[in-house]
């Protein structure tokens, strides 16, 4: 099962990504916070962390991310607007097959509760 940790501001984020490994991190490339997401990539790459990082943005571009990134980071993005399809995609593929119930509950309770999944934007 997955255990689901969220915060207000990369500042927070950076905190609890200093004392723990997430099996994936989620985070939009503007998050608030004083510590913004491109450095916050960056300070991930020069800790050669090796877990998946999941950045979405409606701004910036797959490319811009890998620059500011680097690109040693196990990194994939995801373009807003986008529909819950391409999220659950992106899950599945860095949370693999060892955690497929939990994502199947998730997205089955997801869509039983949304007429139709929103796109995020």
């Amino acid at each position: 099962d997955a255990n689901v940790l969220s915060f207000d501001n990369g500042d927070k984020a950076w905190q609890e990504l200093l004392r723990v490994e997430p099996d994936l991190f989620i985070t939009d490339i503007n998050h608030p916070g004083k510590l913004y997401a491109g450095k916050m990539l960056q300070l991930l790459a020069a800790k050669k962390v090796k877990f998946p990082i999941l950045v979405h943005s409606g701004v910036a571009t797959e490319e811009e991310v890998r620059q500011c990134a680097g690109f040693d980071l196990n990194l994939s993005f995801l373009k807003k607007p986008y529909t819950a399809e391409q999220f659950f995609a992106e899950l599945s593929r860095h949370l693999g097959h060892s955690n497929n119930s939990s994502l199947l509950a998730l997205r089955s309770a997801w869509i039983e509760t949304l007429a139709e999944p929103p796109k995020y934007t």
